[in-house]
C-alpha cells in the first residue's frame, strides 16, 4: 500500500533525516490525523520517535544522505542497474508463523517460499542460520539464498545478527540483497543494499531446499 494510496507517505519518510518530522509525517500522511488534532499528541510523538532513533541508531543499516555507508548501499527501491525476479508478494505462507510478522527472520522465510525456496520454520535469529543443521553454508555468493549477518556485521544487531535474501549476483561477485527491520522504515517495508564483491566474500551464504 506505500506504493498506492499511500506513496506520499514512502515518499516522505524514505528520505527523511529527522527521526521527529518522520514521526509527522507518518501520522498525518498515513494514519490521517491532523497534527492539530488533539489524539495526535505530536510533542510526545516526536520525543518517542527520537527516543528510538537513539537507540537503534547504533544497530541498524542507517544510510548518509546519499545513500552511502561502511554496511552496503540502501535504497527503498531497486537501485538502478540491479534487476529482480519478482517483487515481494507480502504473503505470510505457511511455515512462517513462528516468525514475528515484519523481522527479518519472518521476510527471508517467506520472500524464499515465494519462489520455490524452503527453509525450517525455526532457522533461530538472523545471525543463527548459517549454523543450522542440515543446510549448505558458504561464503560464496549464490542467488536466492539467504545471507545470514553474524552480529554485529555489516550493522546488525550485536545480540541476533540479521538476515537478508541475496536478489541478485553480479558476474563482478557484487550482490544485491533485501530486507526488511533494519534501516528504521515503517514496518513491512522491504530496503535494499548492494555489497561490493570483496565485501560480499565476508558474509555467509546460506542454500534453502
Amino acid at each position: 500500500e506505500l506504493n498506492g494510496a499511500y506513496k506520499r507517505t514512502k515518499d516522505l519518510v524514505s528520505v527523511s533525516t529527522d527521526p521527529k518530522q518522520a514521526s509527522l509525517d507518518w501520522s498525518q500522511y498515513y494514519e490521517g490525523v491532523a497534527l492539530s488534532d488533539g489524539q495526535t499528541k505530536a510533542d510526545k510523538l516526536q520525543d518517542d520517535a527520537q527516543k528510538w532513533y537513539d537507540l537503534l541508531k547504533d544497530h541498524v543499516g542507517f544510510s548518509s544522505e546519499n545513500g552511502q555507508s561502511v554496511n552496503g548501499v540502501m535504497s527503498t527501491d531497486v537501485p538502478s542497474g540491479w534487476s529482480i525476479d519478482t517483487s515481494f508478494s507480502g504473503q505470510a505462507y505457511n511455515g512462517s508463523g513462528s516468525y514475528p510478522q515484519g523481522q527479518c527472520t519472518w521476510y527471508v522465510y517467506n520472500r524464499a517460499y515465494q519462489l520455490g525456496i524452503k527453509f525450517d520454520s525455526f532457522m533461530g535469529n538472523g545471525g543463527d542460520w548459517a549454523s543450522k543443521a542440515g543446510y549448505s553454508v558458504s561464503h560464496e555468493p549464490k542467488l536466492h539464498t539467504a545471507l545470514s549477518f553474524v552480529q554485529g556485521q555489516a550493522g546488525s544487531d550485536p545480540t541476533y545478527g540479521h538476515v537478508a535474501f541475496v536478489e541478485a549476483v553480479k558476474d563482478d561477485g557484487s550482490i544485491l540483497i533485501s530486507e526488511m527491520n533494519v534501516t528504521g522504515l515503517p514496518p513491512l517495508t522491504v530496503s535494499y543494499r548492494t555489497f561490493t564483491a570483496d565485501e560480499a566474500k565476508q558474509f555467509w551464504y546460506v542454500e534453502g531446499k
